[in-house]
């Protein structure tokens, strides 16, 4: 429990020090990520990405958008292969609000060579991808 209070205590304090925070000061190092870039920069070239979408066939190559990666695979420039375009998206009825892949629309089929180098298949996101 007392971890569960120092928690809160935490988040109140960062919550407060976002909102006060006074209009044109510098972004304070916590603010940044890897390679200096600030985050309200890096989330709208995302939002940017994930906006764009491509017109997808099966045999086609692709690869994720740059700062859209959200499963271990494929990595970053490892081409997958599209294996079908779903006319109507699934979604896993099991997953609660508060998982990130909630709702989120999978209308794509991909293929990818698993560490075997056997076809493996996973079901994916669309718009987190794009041509090769």
């Amino acid at each position: 429990m007392a971890e569960d209070e120092r928690l809160r205590t935490l988040l109140q304090q960062l919550f407060a020090a976002a909102v006060s925070a006074p209009a044109g000061q510098p972004t304070p190092p916590d603010r940044l990520i890897a390679g200096g870039e600030d985050v309200g920069t890096k989330l709208k070239t995302a939002l940017g990405n994930y906006n764009v979408r491509h017109e997808f066939r099966p045999g086609q190559l692709v690869k994720w958008k740059d700062g859209l990666r959200n499963t271990r695979r494929p990595l970053y420039d490892e081409p997958a292969i599209i294996v079908s375009v779903l006319s109507d998206p699934i979604t896993d009825p099991l997953l609660d609000m508060f998982s990130p892949y909630f709702r989120t629309p999978l209308d794509i089929v991909l293929g990818l060579v698993d560490d075997d180098d056997e076809l493996v298949m996973y079901h994916f996101d669309s718009r987190r991808f794009r041509p090769y």
